[in-house]
């Protein structure tokens, strides 16, 4: 590998091959190798890279970092203020960023007013999920590791990320160039390209994701594959309101999302669940979405909820379907 591709590599991949070694340890050893060169292979086939190395190394090294949450995630100095040149470099590389999609964030004082008030979200399910200290989680469709983070702060033991988006994946890296201690990590793929040959992860988390994938219920049981045996899953998506199993499937866009392929009723993702192998499949909540929870902001500055919904009846659509509503549910690996 020249000199270049090295430094690509380091610069993205991070401290991924140390993360497999502390965390993922049940994996054979030809395992982590495989995923940590589709992982750099990923990488590679995508443009900009050249631009995002250099952005991420020209952050400053600040020692003594603490990470917090309020709803946000903070980083800040535990000893000290940190110096107007650094912070320049910052809040200019927070906005060589955009779009910010999954947050809030506020990096040593420079607040990052993400689309998606995440917290709100996060809100819903941490009291009603599996206790996180100590557990190994999987977050499948991460974005840029809002809720890894979150994760992480509710004591899990290390949070491993799939995410292909390279946008998520750089804001990723620019968190974590100031937390390289936290168990936390990411690998730049899409779960269907992810095989892992031993089922491990005590919690998987998939929010976001379902309706993106053409086959859903394979989708269901790759999360289960990855799941120990009476492992939790923790699945977040667009439902439909009908009572009885059913699957709108959008002619089109849905809400002026692409690649929305389905969207099943509450009975029929339960139905999936059981038959995908789990146990006890049960919906925590049901919420409609508001501008309280997505909307355009600065750090998102492109379309978002309220361009996706009918100017005169914002109770459907442009398209004419109902509003983006969205489930929650829980269910045990068998």
């Amino acid at each position: 590998m020249n000199g270049l591709l090295r430094s690509k590599e380091e610069a993205l991949l991070g401290m991924l091959p140390d993360f497999f070694d502390n965390y993922l340890l049940e994996l054979p050893i030809t395992n982590r190798d495989r995923l940590l060169q589709k992982a750099e292979a990923s990488l590679f086939k995508k443009g900009n890279l050249s631009t995002y190395v250099t952005l991420l190394n020209e952050l400053p090294e600040l020692d003594g970092v603490e990470i917090s949450e309020n709803g946000r995630i903070n980083l800040e100095l535990s000893a000290k203020v940190i110096d107007d040149e650094n912070l320049k470099k910052i809040k200019n590389s927070v906005l060589r960023l955009i779009p910010w999609r999954k947050g809030p964030f506020k990096f040593f004082g420079c607040e990052v007013d993400t689309e998606w008030n995440s917290a709100v979200k996060w809100h819903r399910l941490a009291s009603r999920i599996e206790d996180l200290r100590e557990r190994l989680v999987l977050d499948v469709g991460s974005g840029n590791g809002y809720f890894a983070f979150r994760m992480m702060l509710e004591g899990a033991r290390a949070v491993l990320c799939l995410e292909p988006s390279l946008q998520s994946f750089v804001q990723f890296r620019f968190c974590k160039h100031f937390l390289l201690d936290k168990p936390v990590e990411m690998l730049p793929l899409r779960s269907e390209h992810v095989r892992f040959e031993k089922r491990m992860f005590d919690t998987v988390f998939s929010m976001g994701v379902l309706y993106h994938n053409r086959e859903p219920k394979n989708h269901l049981e790759d999360l289960r594959r990855y799941l120990r045996l009476g492992g939790q899953l923790v699945l977040d998506t667009l439902i439909d309101s009908a009572d009885r199993p059913s699957i709108l499937v959008p002619s089109g866009r849905y809400a002026s999302m692409r690649n929305v392929w389905s969207v099943p009723s509450k009975q029929m993702v339960l139905d999936w669940l059981s038959e995908s192998g789990f146990n006890d499949p049960h919906c925590i909540d049901i919420s409609t979405t508001t501008v309280a929870e997505q909307r355009s902001t600065e750090m998102m500055p492109y379309h978002s909820l309220t361009d996706g919904l009918d100017q005169m009846d914002t109770s459907v659509t442009i398209e004419g379907y109902e509003r983006p509503v969205r489930g929650i549910f829980l269910a045990n690996a068998s």
